[in-house]
């Protein structure tokens, strides 16, 4: 099987003629079947300095994944990125707050991975404490997994973040 980046690395190096040509491969390779393939693709827009052709991706995802919260969770927080790179920080704080709503009644079902998704979309917003919670919520659980320290002490190093500290 083709990992996730190497799938990306693929459909990214494709020149397809409009969204609708590239919506229409991607529906028709069977091994999309996750959120995770809408958010890469909605990636390899903003990679690209393109995000507005990334909006109907995510909406399509939407629309896939419709009853799904953790699907649609994972889309919302790829709408965090994509509006506020668009410069639209009131759409961005609307997905966020559908994120967190979803967020809090998945919460104890999401993968780790997911998780810090969330933490980071917080982060982008400049909501700290509430990052900071999810990290720490995360270390308790998971206190033995050095990996999962290094990567949330990358993630806050990686924003620059004034006087930052995880209490």
């Amino acid at each position: 099987a083709i990992n996730q980046k190497k799938k990306f690395d693929v459909l990214n190096e494709l020149n397809f003629s409009s969204d609708v040509d590239l919506i229409f491969f991607y529906h028709q390779d069977t091994k999309f079947k996750a959120a995770s393939d809408f958010t890469g693709l909605s990636k390899i827009y903003l990679a690209k300095k393109t995000p507005r052709k990334a909006l109907p991706i995510l909406k399509e995802a939407r629309r896939a994944f419709y009853g799904q919260p953790q699907q649609i969770l994972q889309t919302a927080l790829a709408e965090v990125s994509l509006q506020k790179r668009l410069e639209q920080p009131e759409l961005a704080q609307k997905s966020l707050n559908e994120a967190a709503i979803l967020y809090a009644t998945e919460q104890d079902k999401l993968p780790i991975d997911l998780c810090l998704e969330m933490a980071n979309a917080y982060l982008h917003m400049g909501q700290t404490d509430k990052s900071d919670e999810i990290f720490l919520n995360l270390i308790k659980n998971n206190h033995e997994d050095e990996t999962l320290a290094n990567q949330i002490k990358e993630m806050t190093s990686n924003h620059d973040l004034d006087n930052h500290t995880i209490n």
